[in-house]
């Protein structure tokens, strides 16, 4: 085998993990912060449908594959650019989670690729469709703060003259509901970012330029490698993030939980099933926890705080620098590789 093509195996399979390892605080956050589902039971539930959205994922992949990453053009010299930037994004993506921050992956791994690929005089992304993405994980909190707001101002009126504890019932088995959805839909997104430069490795190991040489096989074998990286690191995920997400940022009530959940679920549905997209789930689940702090008179958001404020300010400043982070790591890291492999 392709020593190069076994180190970007490598490390894609050790971004993955990570990836899952990160963003389980964020699909079950909500669920266990308000004692919807106990701890471990959460997180074996969300890696149980994290497995498979990424078996339903396939389309997205080939979508990925075929569009966003530019194979055609650069054939096995991909490979040296795959590895630093791999190896830049899986660093920043791990660092972020002991810094108890949500930060998009994507961000990471376009970073990480185009500043691998700087140093090689490369371009290893489509830009027109990676300045499109971009823009789409940009809108994404923003979009997902106003329709979990406005949908939780629609409900409250009907709300608030029931009794609290069949509503709170309700509200928690929404939750849960909404947890697994959101996991699946996670599945579905990051798993296949992962199987997206897993094919691209391959093809270019082989001086492959077309989807359409790749085996049925191999497709399988990626997904289900990919599946299991997200399903594994899930399960060795622990709680700073969602911490940030679910008590630091802002606490919810059951009712606001059960709305925020639920939205960032058919939001992430929309984006990977209808649209075929990458979307940032923490960009949508800290947008609508946000939303839903600010539609309940029974929740607290960060406004109200100068901790949560600070909470506030200090997330949004690690997303706009975790892409550049990513590249000048990756940069650097190619200029050694690039000095090694010579």
């Amino acid at each position: 085998m392709d020593p190069l093509l076994l180190a970007a195996g490598l490390l894609c399979l050790a971004f993955g993990v990570s990836n899952g390892f990160h963003d389980a605080g964020m699909q079950v956050g909500n669920a266990v912060a308000t004692r919807t589902l106990r701890p471990r039971q959460a997180l074996l539930m969300c890696a149980v449908f994290n497995f498979i959205g990424a078996l339903l994922g396939q389309g997205l992949l080939l979508a990925l594959t075929g569009h966003l990453l530019t194979v055609d053009t650069l054939g096995h010299d991909l490979l040296l650019i795959l590895i630093p930037g791999l190896f830049a994004a899986l660093v920043i993506n791990t660092s972020t989670y002991f810094l108890a921050v949500p930060i998009s992956a994507t961000h990471c791994l376009f970073g990480g690729l185009l500043g691998a690929g700087f140093i090689y005089g490369a371009q290893p992304l489509n830009t027109d469709l990676v300045v499109d993405s971009l823009f789409r994980l940009a809108i994404s909190p923003i979009a997902a703060l106003f329709i979990a707001w406005l949908a939780l101002t629609l409900l409250m009126p009907f709300l608030l003259n029931r009794s609290p504890k069949p509503v709170f019932r309700v509200f928690r088995q929404g939750t849960a509901v909404g947890t697994a959805a959101l996991s699946v839909a996670h599945g579905s997104q990051d798993a296949q970012k992962i199987g997206a430069v897993f094919i691209a490795a391959w093809l270019s190991s082989r001086g492959d330029t077309s989807m359409n040489q790749l085996p049925g096989y191999v497709l399988w074998i990626i997904i289900v490698l990919s599946a299991l990286a997200i399903a594994g690191g899930t399960l060795l995920s622990g709680w700073r993030v969602a911490d940030t997400v679910s008590r630091r940022l802002s606490t919810l009530d059951p009712v606001g939980a059960g709305t925020s959940t639920m939205v960032a679920a058919v939001l992430s549905y929309l984006a990977a099933f209808v649209l075929r997209v990458p979307i940032s789930m923490s960009f949508l689940v800290v947008g609508t926890n946000i939303g839903a702090g600010l539609a309940s008179p029974h929740s607290r958001f960060a406004w109200r705080s100068r901790n949560r404020l600070r909470t506030l300010v200090f997330v949004i400043s690690v997303w706009l620098m975790g892409m550049p982070a990513s590249a000048l790591l990756a940069a650097a890291s190619a200029v050694v590789f690039k000095a090694i492999a010579a």
